[in-house]
């Protein structure tokens, strides 16, 4: 899993009127972009956009990228490529329920979240060190 990549100034050209062209050039990616206390987080992950938005002062960033992965995980698993094609009530219906059921587990267990957010950060920023030893053998 690699590391969240976080835009906080909207004067670098990116604002959250970007976002979804942010994600559309970076698939598979996730990122976070911080505006007006509010921290958008973004997972892009098979065609598919992931947002969670979470005041920053109570969540940071740990616990909303935790809870777009919990998302994306569900989704993927009972929706897949199929949410690609079906109608917008069809998904409403299918996932809406899952949506909400994942959104209250990341309520109600956030100290645990940021226990794994903050080793996931670790072992993020463990494996980039590797990589980066193993590109400068070559």
């Amino acid at each position: 899993m690699e590391s969240w990549r976080t835009y906080k100034d909207p004067s670098d050209g990116e604002t959250d009127d970007d976002l979804a062209a942010v994600a559309d050039a970076r698939p598979d990616e996730r990122f976070a972009v911080m505006c007006d206390n509010l921290t958008f987080t973004v997972l892009t992950r098979g065609g598919f956009v992931f947002v969670v938005v979470a005041d920053e002062a109570c969540a940071g960033r740990g616990i909303p990228g935790v809870c777009a992965q919990r998302v994306s995980d569900a989704w993927m698993e009972r929706l897949g490529e199929v949410g690609l094609h079906a109608k917008p009530a069809v998904l409403q219906r299918a996932f809406g329920g899952i949506l909400k059921r994942e959104l209250a587990y990341c309520e109600s267990h956030a100290g645990e979240l940021s226990r794994v957010a903050a080793v996931q950060n670790k072992v993020d920023e463990v494996k980039g060190i590797l990589i980066a030893n193993v590109e400068n053998l070559h």
